[in-house]
């Protein structure tokens, strides 16, 4: 029987496949609606987001969407003009406490300009009911798009890449706890000066907490 070597050094190649997405969250807060409705003519949209990306998204509501005017349409919209793409959109309508009283998800592959949504999304008739408290309504959408494969070669054993690497948090706050390395602040007792933190004694401690807030001077005996 051939004998293994235990000092050998080897490694192993792996593949790893994941599915990487976009994820966007946005809140249309829009008080009282009621009054706003009867003010607004024609479309109206909501700031771009997220701010800062050149692939924006942007909530449309259309007062006008049915004829008989007792729904407004909520759509999802993308600033680009060109391409098609694959999206996953939610929408939620609630009040100011939270209340979720309405919610639709949309999953599609369409063109860029002509967005994701509902002609009688809002009930213009039952919406007042539902935010009497004080007439808010919260537009909400969260959208997942552009799904990417990626494929990835890493070294180690195969057993390595699923295990996550071991804590070492609960060692690394003993030795800041025991050592003096560091310290910002001395505390005085009976005679003994003790190094401490002024983070872990403010965590452990209201009175210490309220002095370190204050920059108190202080010096602590028993």
């Amino acid at each position: 029987m051939p004998k293994i070597n235990s000092n050998s050094i080897g490694s192993e190649e792996v593949m790893t496949t994941s599915v990487k997405s976009n994820e966007i969250s946005f809140t249309w807060v829009i008080h009282n609606f009621s009054a706003w409705l009867a003010q607004v003519k024609g479309n109206q949209m909501s700031f771009k987001f997220p701010s800062g990306r050149d692939d924006q998204w942007y909530l449309q509501i259309d007062p006008d969407s049915l004829k008989d005017k007792t729904h407004c349409g909520v759509y999802v919209r993308s600033t680009k003009e060109q391409g098609k793409f694959t999206a996953r959109c939610e929408l939620f309508l609630t009040n100011s406490a939270g209340f979720v009283f309405k919610r639709v998800q949309l999953q599609g592959n369409i063109k860029w300009n002509d967005g994701l949504g509902y002609d009688d999304f809002i009930n213009v008739k039952t919406l007042p009911e539902k935010i009497k408290s004080d007439g808010t309504l919260l537009i909400k959408c969260k959208i997942t798009s552009n799904a990417v494969i990626l494929n990835e070669l890493r070294q180690g054993s195969f057993r390595q890449l699923l295990e996550p690497r071991p804590s070492s948090l609960s060692t690394d706050l003993k030795t800041l706890f025991e050592g003096d390395q560091l310290t910002d602040v001395t505390v005085l007792i009976q005679g003994q000066r003790i190094s401490a933190h002024k983070c872990i004694l403010s965590a452990r401690s209201s009175v210490f907490a309220a002095m370190f807030h204050h920059q108190l001077k202080e010096s602590i005996e028993n």
